[in-house]
């Protein structure tokens, strides 16, 4: 059994987040306000504990089910919870099931999880924020420890895999039905694998249950179209709570995409899930979690994280490198981050901390990646993204990282948020309530260079840019936009932008404390690693 990495942590606090409260608590607290008769348990007030002992021993001789009712909202398991015999335990909850503990079903029990219950077939009810089975990392997983175990999650039937194989060959069967990695599962056994895991595409639901996949080793000898874990994930599909931990992928050749987890997100969502660790070779579009969001059909990104070092020689074309993903082009990323270090070169070449290119909507986010570029014809360096094309549109982020070109033969372009907002040819975006702290720079530049303490430069006009910020102290750059006209980009000294939230930023969604993210302003619905 692997523990859980520390970078984590943060992450946590995000999901706690997620959902306002748990009504129906599972602790170690005495039972209250719970009506517990022939194994169902209800809550009978809006805010009620059910004492984990009590729910074991109940479970210890036949199946319990926990249900908010129509007085509470949420079920939230905040103690370990084991049982051995072969009952079932279902969580029935009005809006969200949270984890925030590890659930152990040991013997050949099942369990089942009901969320949005409302008694109207299921159907969230008008005017309430839709629930979610939330799992919180670090400390929160689901644990099947025998293969006659079952899991049944919002009517829908997993099964349940130990092992990368038989996960291959029941998507390979499969491809749209519903899976479940029941426990951690160690890949070094495994030795390299020559070729993707899972080349099938998918378009089913895999839910990682905050376990994680330790130790994958990717190595081709030559390139295919898509590399990663998963390849392409179509309409539909879903890769939720799933962790990819101290794995990495390297390949000889010429890609189209490439990334850790996810090649291609195509109409699917990558939620909360997380990777850490290492991507070496050549595509067209390279990120850390995935390699393109959104190539055709709209997909999501959201309460997921990528840490990890992405070092490229490319070729002779335009390539995107992103800390999290290489390009998001008919999508959204939301309340995710990137941290590592991008270390890319090709012959027109964008590196991001968080987005390479994009062209669709980003909010909640921030990336702490260092960039460094160096382009043969092109070299951009962006903090947060490289490029942003219209109707590309960014609210509400933030990078910290630093953003270097060390050479752009004949353009040459860093900023500590964006090096360029638009491209030859294309229109840029909008980026609005963001701000970054890190340090851009051209070490060797070409015949046009755009440098600037937030964007490189502006191609979408003085009003793409608004309530947007830059530290003066800690970028070393006195001018916000380096060529082009940016009334709504301020710059603010290290210790301005410290004291307190800049002007126009919400306090719902943004937060400032000495002892939080260094003293920066901070994502309250995603707060640092």
């Amino acid at each position: 059994m692997f523990r859980r990495r520390s970078a984590l942590v943060a992450v946590a606090v995000t999901f706690a987040a997620q959902a306002a409260h748990a009504d129906v608590t599972i602790s170690s607290k005495p039972t209250q306000n719970m009506s517990c008769d022939a194994g169902v348990c209800t809550a009978t007030a809006q805010k009620a504990v059910l004492n984990v002992a009590d729910l074991q021993t109940m479970l210890a001789s036949g199946d319990v089910a926990v249900k908010t009712g129509s007085l509470a909202k949420d079920i939230d398991i905040n103690q370990p919870l084991s049982w051995t015999s072969s009952s079932r335990l279902t969580l029935d909850a009005q809006r969200s099931v949270q984890i925030e503990k590890q659930v152990t079903v040991a013997g050949q029990g099942a369990l089942t999880v009901t969320t949005n219950d409302t008694g109207d077939n299921g159907r969230v009810a008008k005017g309430k924020s839709e629930g979610e089975f939330i799992i919180v990392p670090e400390h929160g997983s689901v644990q099947f420890w025998d293969a006659g175990s079952s899991l049944m999650i919002d009517g829908n039937n997993y099964t349940l895999v130990y092992d990368i194989e038989t996960l291959a060959s029941d998507i390979a069967a499969n491809p749209a039905g519903f899976y479940a990695l029941a426990t951690d599962y160690d890949a070094s056994v495994d030795g390299t694998y020559s070729s993707p895991p899972i080349l099938n595409s998918f378009s089913g639901s895999f839910e990682g249950l905050g376990n994680q996949f330790i130790n994958v080793r990717i190595g081709l000898p030559e390139a295919q179209e898509k590399i990663g874990f998963f390849t392409y994930l179509g309409p539909g599909g879903v890769l939720r709570n799933l962790i990819l931990s101290r794995s990495s992928v390297r390949w000889r050749g010429k890609a189209s995409y490439a990334a850790l987890l996810l090649a291609e997100n195509d109409g699917g969502t990558v939620a909360s899930s997380h990777v850490d660790g290492r991507l070496d070779g050549k595509a067209f579009a390279t990120g850390g979690l995935v390699g393109i969001n959104g190539s055709v059909n709209a997909a999501k990104i959201e309460f997921s994280s990528a840490s990890v070092e992405i070092a490229r020689k490319g070729m002779t074309s335009e390539e995107y490198a992103g800390g999290l993903a290489g390009i998001n082009a008919q999508g959204s990323i939301s309340a995710s981050y990137a941290k590592g270090n991008l270390d890319v070169s090709g012959g027109g070449m964008y590196g991001g901390g968080l987005v390479g290119l994009n062209s669709a909507a980003i909010d909640t986010s921030y990336s702490i990646s260092a960039v460094s570029v160096t382009g043969n014809v092109l070299g951009f360096a962006g903090g947060f993204v490289a490029t942003q094309h219209g109707p590309g549109k960014i609210d509400n982020c933030y990078a910290t990282g630093s953003a270097t070109v060390l050479h752009g033969d004949r353009w040459a372009g860093a900023g500590g948020f964006m090096a360029f907002n638009g491209d030859v040819g294309w229109s840029g975006g909008t980026v609005a309530h963001s701000y970054s702290t890190g340090t851009p720079k051209i070490v060797l530049g070409g015949s046009f260079n755009y440098l600037g303490g937030f964007a490189g430069g502006n191609g979408n006009g003085q009003d793409a840019l608004t309530i947007d910020y830059w530290d003066t102290t800690t970028s070393g750059e006195s001018a916000g936009c380096g060529t082009d006209y940016c009334p709504g980009v301020e710059g603010l000294s290290d210790a301005q932008l410290k004291s307190g939230l800049p002007a126009g930023f919400d306090p719902k969604i943004w937060g400032s404390d000495p002892s939080i993210n260094n003293g920066y302003p901070y994502l309250r619905a995603n707060p640092p690693s």
